[in-house]
């Protein structure tokens, strides 16, 4: 029989195979983070048609020290960094740059209590929660094969 240790890093294992793959869940999760607690700090994305509302008021002084000597307008996305405006392409790789999958679903299960639903995954949810309560009665509760089973239904 598979012990609790083990079943809790099996789940945390099909966890971020989910963020690793589903580039929408991936940064659902940073942004959901990054609005209650900064997880981002200054790298969050911003939409390129955004810039005018988000510099509005910036001394054309003060925005020519913000750039970056990367900066590039026609790409789709920008943000703020310790050097100054940047852009970016990809807001997925971007993201992914600034924090792995493991850093993320750790950090997601921490701060679980302080975010209601979380993600748009209720099944991901479902399965941080516990994690989160370390609820073993929930973890333990099935034998091996079924919950085998919904390892395989979570990771869908």
């Amino acid at each position: 029989m598979l012990d609790y240790e083990t079943r809790k890093e099996m789940i945390k294992a099909v966890l971020v195979e989910k963020l690793e793959i589903n580039d929408d869940l991936f940064i659902e999760a940073c942004e959901e983070l990054d609005s209650w607690n900064g997880y981002l700090n200054d790298d969050r994305c911003y939409e390129m048609n955004e810039i005018d509302d988000i510099l509005y008021g910036k001394k054309p002084s003060e925005i020519i020290d913000m750039i970056d000597g990367t900066f590039d307008s026609s790409c789709e996305w920008f943000y703020f960094s310790i050097y100054g405006l940047e852009s970016c392409s990809s807001k997925i790789d971007h993201y992914k740059d600034v924090v792995s999958s493991n850093e993320l679903l750790e950090d997601l299960i921490s701060n679980y209590a302080n975010i209601s639903e979380l993600t748009s995954d209720s099944d991901f949810d479902i399965a941080l929660e516990m994690l989160y309560d370390d609820d073993e009665s929930a973890i333990m509760e099935d034998d091996d094969e079924t919950f085998k089973h919904g390892l395989e239904l979570l990771a869908e």
